[in-house]
């Protein structure tokens, strides 16, 4: 209820707002297309096809070790030497800040 009362607090005028529910889920069927989603994965790396190629190997190691039964991510990191999982946290920072999309607008209320 709170999405759709700011769909209608974000939008120009209520044709926009009908525009918006009426085109929301169009594009739903076309969502488990592989080509649709190596195309929606892509646009977030557009400089540098080895940042996808890392972030999908970090993922998977991270998947991998949320399967094995005796150990979780979190206890595995907790359980190596500080200056290397500093270092994790710093780069996985790092990795946020650098992916992040540059052309996001301001949110509302950064005006005030």
């Amino acid at each position: 209820m709170i999405s759709i009362s700011w769909v209608f607090f974000r939008a120009q005028n209520l044709d926009d707002a009908l525009y918006i529910f009426r085109y929301a889920f169009t594009g739903a069927k076309n969502f488990f297309l592989p080509s649709y989603l190596w195309a929606s994965i892509s646009q977030l790396f557009t400089t540098n096809k080895a940042e996808m190629g890392i972030t999908a190997g970090l993922l998977l190691i991270a998947i991998a070790l949320e399967l094995i039964p005796r150990t979780t991510l979190a206890a595995f990191v907790r359980r190596q030497p500080t200056v290397l999982r500093y270092s994790l946290y710093i780069l996985l920072v790092l990795m946020i800040i650098h992916l992040r999309n540059a052309n996001i607008k301001a949110f509302l209320y950064v005006k005030f």
